[in-house]
């Protein structure tokens, strides 16, 4: 190329004529090699496209995997692990405050796929599913105190339905307890009602965990045709399509807490369908069912992009899980939980006693299930015998500690709060009446149970 002299009047005619010779030059060697340059620029091109290919294909597989891993660890992700309680409750205060943090969790914090833990499966005669799905990751723990003498009971007539001041009362007197959860155990048939106490628990900051059935199922509130196991789901289908607003992430959903009270299996299958022969068709059935209700709660409620409801914490009486072949250990496998309600002390009034029933009786579901977390679906004292505050305060004392160095339970619904002689056994740790229930002595040892074991 010329050098351009700084004096451009001597040397202008001379620049002009290098400049041309010097342009044909150039355009004659692109000419000449015009091929070359042709392919050069096309591989440039496919360079750049594959490069950004493969960059996409990396960005959205690992962010994929990321998205996996979180759905496969944690197919119904405890949002208490990514939305924590920032205050803690204060047992001693007459007005409790709560401080929740209310920031909603990310995306990639909720499930990533639907229902990876709770697939539609088949149950065979020899106690196996077809289902591959594995647990769900246990939470941190559940503390919480049953309402069903007065969230149920009052339901029918619904002139007897509690007001809103009512509850609220009830509802702070069991946070005092240092509860993180509140059952609602209003039948599906009052959604008001069920809606009415969800609510209220909601607005004080605490979970929900519902404990409803349909009055067909156990032929409650005057029912006289009894509901079957398919009727059920369509009618759980039904009920979520309408009321999935009452449910926050975070509830606990047990959607037929204890199935096997109803007359249907029996009706069904005879008296001793529950272990005679089995497995047998009829504990095929009622493993199905068990199955069944979870996914049907799980997949309606995300249809309506309501994330993060536990609905695989089932409630069977204590018998279940002592007997691999009614309650398939399939069953369990897929529900990821042992949950079930206890009453061993019998008639007991000793505190030694009645904490060695408990401990014989966990051991002994331990035992065949020593891996999955225990959750206590029904937990009080005393089931059987009108004893008064001392016995009752001792005997829960002693159980209690009896059971604190169990890692393996995850979870304890203390039944129950509010109640009184004959109406919650007499297990009761509040008494008084509707809108002015007081705490027993006893509902210390649980409150300081729950105190140990909620971070």
């Amino acid at each position: 190329m010329p050098i351009f002299l700084k004096d451009k009047s001597s040397n202008n005619i001379q620049v002009n004529q290098t400049s041309k010779l010097s342009l044909k030059k150039v355009v004659s060697s692109l000419l000449k090699h015009k091929a070359y340059i042709f392919e050069f620029a096309i591989g440039i091109i496919c360079f750049t496209i594959i490069a950004a290919i493969i960059s996409h294909y990396y960005i959205f597989n690992i962010s994929n995997q990321s998205s996996n891993y979180i759905s496969q660890s944690s197919p119904h992700l405890i949002p208490w692990l990514v939305t924590p309680r920032t205050t803690k409750i204060n047992s001693q205060a007459n007005t409790p405050t709560i401080s929740i943090n209310q920031s909603k969790p990310a995306t990639n914090q909720l499930p990533a796929t639907k229902n990876t833990s709770l697939k539609p499966s088949s149950v065979n005669s020899t106690g196996s599913t077809n289902s591959s799905s594995t647990a769900a990751q246990s939470p941190v723990f559940i503390g919480s105190i049953d309402t069903m003498k007065d969230s149920r009971d009052t339901d029918y007539p619904t002139s007897q339905q509690m007001t809103e001041s009512q509850i609220q009362q009830e509802v702070s007197l069991i946070i005092n307890q240092n509860a993180n959860y509140i059952t609602d155990d209003a039948f599906y048939d009052y959604p008001t009602y069920m809606a009415l106490w969800a609510n209220t628990i909601h607005a004080s900051g605490e979970r929900v965990w519902f404990r409803p059935h349909f009055s067909c199922w156990e032929l409650d509130n005057g029912c006289t045709v009894q509901m079957t196991p398919s009727e059920y789901i369509s009618e759980l289908t039904d009920f979520l399509n309408s009321n999935y607003q009452i449910f926050k992430t975070g509830d606990i959903f047990d959607p037929c807490s204890e199935p096997e009270d109803s007359n249907y299996w029996q009706d069904t299958y005879g008296n001793n369908w529950s272990w005679q022969n089995a497995p047998n068709s009829g504990t095929d059935a009622y493993n199905a069912f068990m199955i069944e209700v979870s996914q049907t709660a799980q997949t309606v409620l995300q249809q309506h992009n309501i994330y993060g409801v536990i609905t695989n914490i089932r409630s069977t009486n204590s018998w279940w899980p002592q007997n691999p072949k009614s309650l398939y250990p399939s069953t369990i496998k897929t529900l990821g939980y042992i949950t079930y309600d206890s009453y061993p002390e019998g008639t007991t009034t000793d505190p030694a006693t009645a904490a060695t029933s408990r401990i014989t009786e966990l051991n002994s579901i331990i035992q065949d299930n020593p891996s999955v977390p225990i959750v206590l679906g029904e937990f009080g004292y005393s089931n059987n015998v009108d004893v008064d505050d001392t016995v009752q305060a001792a005997v829960l004392n002693a159980e209690i500690n009896a059971i604190t160095p169990y890692s393996q339970v995850i979870g304890l619904n203390y039944w129950v709060g509010a109640g009184g002689s004959g109406y919650g056994g007499f297990t009761n740790i509040f008494s008084g009446s509707r809108g002015d229930w007081q705490a027993r002595p006893g509902a210390a040892y649980i409150a300081k149970y729950f105190a140990q074991k909620i971070d």
